[in-house]
């Protein structure tokens, strides 16, 4: 009986293993790498929170943020605008955001295409095929085993579109495999620009949607995250 289920374990991570070395998701690992070092100049994030039963609650947020590379190497990040409900935020207010100023800029390899273990990244090839941004892609099912914020272990699910001939990924749309507390869904969607001549390739925008449930009071928010004007992270 123990043989049996090693052979069947064994089998199994060579399937997983197998899938991992997919050509065409090789190709967009090859291009996540070739692209790694590329930081945003710009980041836009706008926020839309929505009390479907008193509208007097709804908030809607936009901060623009400039990325630029300061002394010692380091990326600083510096508010530009920020708005609440179409007015510019207070100091108090700026405080609610600055997780926005303090998030780590500098590149790191440690995403859905620089993962080789196949314990954190299970794929599965499907034969479905659409068009996004004039681009026609094969779509990925995948499960990846990654941290959050606060470094606590978390499921990603969801569908990877890869590009059908070089395979730079045009769009993620996953969720959580479980939902934190309070969260009832939770929808991601990733887009992705690429260029087909220079091979260059980087986030376009994240788009977030989660419906929460708070003491029996529904909350909705839908978020944006838009970057632009990249440049060259080189390290010293």
């Amino acid at each position: 009986m123990k043989k049996i289920l090693l052979v069947t374990m064994l089998i199994s991570i060579s399937f997983v293993y197998a899938q991992l070395t997919d050509p065409l998701w090789q190709k967009a690992m090859n291009i996540a790498e070739k692209n790694s070092q590329y930081i945003p100049g710009k980041t836009i994030y706008h926020s839309d929170i929505k009390n479907p039963k008193n509208s007097t609650d709804d908030t809607v947020i936009q901060v623009e943020i400039k990325h630029q590379l300061s002394q010692g190497n380091k990326i600083v990040s510096t508010i530009l605008k920020a708005m609440k409900n179409n007015e510019p935020m207070n100091d108090e207010e700026k405080k609610e955001i600055s997780n926005l100023t303090e998030k780590e800029m500098k590149p790191k390899k440690d995403g859905l295409f620089f993962t080789k273990d196949p314990k954190k990244l299970k794929i599965k090839a499907t034969e479905f095929k659409k068009q996004i941004n004039n681009y026609l892609c094969k779509g990925y099912e995948f499960e990846f085993i990654t941290k959050n914020e606060k470094g606590k272990e978390q499921i990603l699910k969801g569908m990877a579109w890869l590009e059908c001939e070089k395979g730079a990924p045009i769009l993620l749309k996953f969720s959580l495999k479980k939902m934190p507390m309070f969260v009832k869904t939770l929808d991601i969607e990733n887009y992705f620009y690429f260029n087909n001549d220079n091979e260059q390739w980087y986030s376009l925008k994240l788009n977030t949607n989660v419906e929460a449930s708070i003491l029996g009071k529904k909350i909705f928010n839908v978020t944006e995250f838009r970057f632009s004007d990249y440049w060259l992270f080189q390290e010293q």
